[in-house]
């Protein structure tokens, strides 16, 4: 009975100095992700998010390598010096060997699936600006082109006109958000609405759900439809 209780006692200090090298390693690692994270989202080429990534999963590495010696070294002391070393000498080889492996691995592993996942992620919010550039530029071509015809043809511009071009260029936008499978790439409503309001407000002065009934369900075109108004925006 007293041999039970010194194991158990020798056993869960054991698990509980384990459990705080442990957190000593997540502190690390933690810190290393936050880090990441800022230097990979502020790169501004795709290029440059790839070689960033490669060299923060290098440093995670470093910090693995660093933190599985010293972790080796702290546990052997541990096993060395305490008072019932001789009782913890059966959990040695788990400890030192297995579970201290696994850690160091089970954190590499980690680094590199989310080292992979900023990368992904970044590559595909420069894709998204490429989008949402080329829609922007789109929008404004068809503005423009509205503005030429109803100047040559001498006809005003009606809400019937606008809400038509506006749903065309919108189901064509829809086609090709569906098209992709890759999800990350698609603009939500939210985004799509920022992006038309901006150009709108710097184009006309008004706010996109005026032109937009497809985002705010706002069937009146009539503040953004008079020629005159625009004439004078692009002109």
């Amino acid at each position: 009975s007293f041999k039970n209780t010194l194991e158990v006692t020798a056993y869960n200090e054991l698990d509980a100095k384990f459990s705080a090298w442990s957190w000593e390693l997540h502190r690390k690692m933690v810190k290393w992700n936050h880090t990441t994270t800022n230097i990979v989202s502020n790169c501004l080429s795709a290029a440059s998010a790839i070689e960033k990534v490669t060299e923060c999963f290098m440093k995670a590495d470093k910090i693995l390598n660093e933190t599985h010696t010293a972790l080796q070294k702290k546990m052997k002391e541990f096993f060395d010096t305490h008072d019932h070393s001789e009782t913890l000498q059966q959990w040695r080889g788990r400890y030192q060997e297995i579970k201290l492996q696994e850690l160091i691995q089970d954190s590499r592993t980690e680094a590199r699936r989310y080292c992979e996942f900023l990368k992904l992620n970044q590559l595909d919010q420069f894709q998204l600006e490429k989008v949402k550039k080329t829609h922007r530029q789109q929008l404004l071509d068809n503005i423009t082109k509205l503005v030429e015809k109803s100047k040559s043809t001498g006809k005003e511009l009606s809400l019937r006109d606008l809400e038509t071009k506006f749903d065309e260029q919108w189901d064509l936008w829809m086609k090709q958000f569906h098209g992709n499978n890759r999800t990350s790439l698609y603009a939500s409503s939210e985004e799509i609405e920022a992006t038309v309001n901006d150009l709108l407000h710097k184009l006309c002065g008004r706010d996109s759900h005026i032109l937009n009934p497809k985002l705010k369900g706002v069937s009146s075109l009539q503040q953004w439809g008079r020629r005159g108004e625009i004439e004078a925006t692009v002109n």
